[in-house]
């Protein structure tokens, strides 16, 4: 029989964090994003004006399901999110944890949430998924006000079949000229090599290169990196730090004449590489150290027999030439038939009827000047 539990202070998931990761590694889905770790440091840094609400199915003692949700509140309305939720820029797409049929569990999950009235809306953006999780969620629009984003970014995914000359030569032609071009040229100013930094020391060093590379690269092209941020910084710092103990960080340096050109942090619970942190030297754009970063991951990753490279989501044109697949990233709103929630649609539909009338206003005054 399941149980639904709600953990709702920091303290009692801490007591909780081992019987959570070990659904999660036994899960198909590669998730850190979903790991107490990461939602114990995510909760340290931005858990103001906050509360948790993590639900976990437990089934003879053990974690069959779950998700880790927080609480926040404005203007009235209460809104569940995911912990690490994308306007925070620091995980990427997310699953429930589910050891038993997907639909099985989200009808637990949703089950639990009707007894309880201390939400609003209850928003999934960046949620993994297919049909079977899109027409399981569409059930509910009978009991909610449903939204479902058409706009949501696959993730972009590096299927390693083959040898590494092979899977060069199913890129697009541009990019693999672009490749080829790039080895040739780094080659004649020295030695390339891909570097996998495992000690401590080591990756510390690599980090604060990362950061450093990073800030530069976006000041190039007149952004910022998100390492401009301290308390992002830190929130990246503690993070690695406590993937590393825990022995699921790679993180792997080009190195051109022994000089880092691109750097790569990545973490996962499965046999492959996910693409998390990457950054490469403005100064070293003539090689395309982006391109040599991915294509020398794919050659590690091809003789470790690893499966695929994640790209995650990010609509950009290196992820599309270089994906061999495209995997389903939705978003879902779920929102309560209360006053409340009403009031708020009703306020959404006067300001979308005014903005159309004022366009429509502006259109008419043209055509008759």
């Amino acid at each position: 029989m399941i149980e639904v539990v709600w953990i709702e202070d920091e303290a009692t998931f801490r007591r909780f964090a081992s019987r959570w990761d070990e659904a999660i590694y036994a899960c198909a889905d590669d998730n850190p994003f979903a790991l107490s770790d990461f939602v114990l440091t995510w909760w340290r840094y931005f858990s103001d004006n906050r509360s948790l609400r993590i639900c976990a199915l437990i089934e003879e003692g053990k974690v069959v399901g779950g998700v880790p949700l927080y609480c926040e509140k404005h203007l009235g309305v209460s809104t569940l999110r995911y912990a690490g939720a994308e306007d925070f820029k620091v995980a990427n797409y997310t699953n429930f944890i589910s050891l038993k049929p997907l639909e099985y569990i989200l009808d637990h999950f949703f089950r639990s949430l009707d007894a309880r009235d201390d939400w609003d809306i209850l928003l999934l953006d960046r949620l993994y998924g297919n049909e079977k999780i899109e027409n399981a969620i569409r059930c509910q629009s009978e009991k909610y006000q449903l939204i479902v984003s058409s706009g949501e970014q696959p993730t972009f995914v590096i299927e390693l079949v083959g040898t590494h000359e092979e899977l060069l030569g199913r890129l697009p032609k541009k990019l693999r000229y672009t490749v080829r071009r790039g080895y040739k040229e780094s080659r004649a100013q020295g030695d390339l090599d891909l570097k996998t930094a495992t000690s401590d020391s080591e990756i510390d060093r690599v980090l604060s290169a990362y950061i450093g590379i990073s800030i530069k690269a976006f000041a190039a092209r007149g952004e910022k990196s998100t390492f401009t941020d301290a308390m992002l910084r830190n929130f990246f710092t503690d993070l690695i730090a406590c993937f590393q103990r825990r022995g699921i960080l790679e993180v792997n340096e080009l190195l051109l004449d022994k000089q880092s050109i691109a750097i790569h942090i990545g973490y996962g619970l499965k046999n492959k590489i996910n693409y998390v942190l990457t950054t490469y030297d403005v100064d070293a754009s003539q090689f395309d150290p982006g391109h040599l970063l991915i294509s020398e991951l794919a050659r590690k990753g091809l003789r470790e027999n690893r499966a695929e490279i994640d790209l995650f989501t990010g609509d950009v044109l290196y992820k599309r030439q270089w994906a061999t697949r495209r995997d389903r990233v939705m978003s879902f709103t779920l929102m309560r038939n209360t006053w409340l929630i009403r009031m708020r649609l009703y306020g959404q539909s006067v300001k979308n009827y005014l903005k159309q009338y004022a366009f429509l206003r502006s259109i008419k005054r043209s055509l008759t000047q």
